[in-house]
Formats: structure tokens, sequence, C-alpha cells
């Protein structure tokens, strides 16, 4: 069997994983607001947690939980990294109610929830002004457009 029948079953077969789930909710559909609520919480905070561990922050799952849903910090955290926390926490919040408002994506929507999540951060809601890329020092896989670009690339989505 050539290698791209393989990749190709295995698609195949994470498509009808995906649609066995899907059938299963929506058997359980609709959802209670209690059930509804507790899920918003659940995924919000497993967002959050998974969002900023990626950027190297500290805070455990448990130590995330408790800051969002006590505002208390646990242990020895920096405040840049409860920021962190807090901002995800609010920019979810925010794209999740302008979904059910169904407000339309712009560049300024987009800055604002930029805003949120570098919340205390000089550069929060602004382009940035040098380059970055995606991958470690030793290995690059994703170069962004220079800076210069990114004001007209923003405007992309929203056209």
């Amino acid at each position: 069997m050539s290698k791209s029948m393989t990749e190709q079953q295995k698609y195949v077969a994470i498509i009808d994983e995906i649609s066995a789930s899907y059938c299963k909710m929506q058997a359980v559909r609709p959802l209670s607001e209690s059930e509804l609520a507790y899920f918003y919480r659940e995924f919000s905070i497993r967002a959050s947690y998974n969002s900023n561990a990626i950027e190297g922050n500290t805070f455990t799952f448990d130590a995330t939980r408790i800051l969002i849903e006590k505002g208390i910090v646990p242990g020895a955290h920096s405040l840049r990294e409860s920021e962190d926390i807090i901002g995800y926490k609010v920019a979810f919040d925010y794209l999740y109610n302008a979904v059910k408002e169904r407000l339309p994506i712009s560049e300024e929507f987009i800055k604002k929830i930029h805003g949120f999540v570098l919340r205390g951060d000089s550069e929060a809601g602004r382009y940035r002004t040098i380059q970055n890329y995606v991958g470690s020092l030793s290995r690059v896989v994703y170069t962004p457009c220079p800076p210069k670009e990114v004001p007209q690339q923003m405007k992309r989505p929203s056209n």
C-alpha cells in the first residue's frame, strides 16, 4: 500500500471519528443553561491554560482554574503570567459574545482582541514593528510577512 493511501485512510478514520462524535453531540441537544454554562467555563479555562502553556507560561492547569474562577494567584508566579491568563480569558469571553451577536470581523475587532490578550503590555492592540518567526532559533518553520506589510495584510480577512 502506498504512503499516500495510508495517510488518506488515516484522514478518513479521523473524519469518521469526528462524524460519530458529532452524532453523539446532536443526540444530547439542546443543552440546558447549566450544561452550556459548565461547558463554556471548562472550555474557556482549558483554552486559556493551553494557549498560555504554549507560550511558556508556568501556571499549571489547576493554578489557571483558581486564578480565573477565584482571582487568586497560587504559588510564586509573575504578574505578567497572571495578566496573560486573565487577558486570554477576557479575549475569549469577548470573542464568544461577538460570535453570539454576529459581530463582523474587522481590523479593529482583531486589534481589540489582541489588546485583551496582551493586556498590560505597551504593544497591546498595535502592529508589530520587528520581524518575528515561528519555530526555534535553530529551525524556523514559518516566517510571517515583514512588519511594514502587516497593516495591509490585516485588511485582507475583513474584505
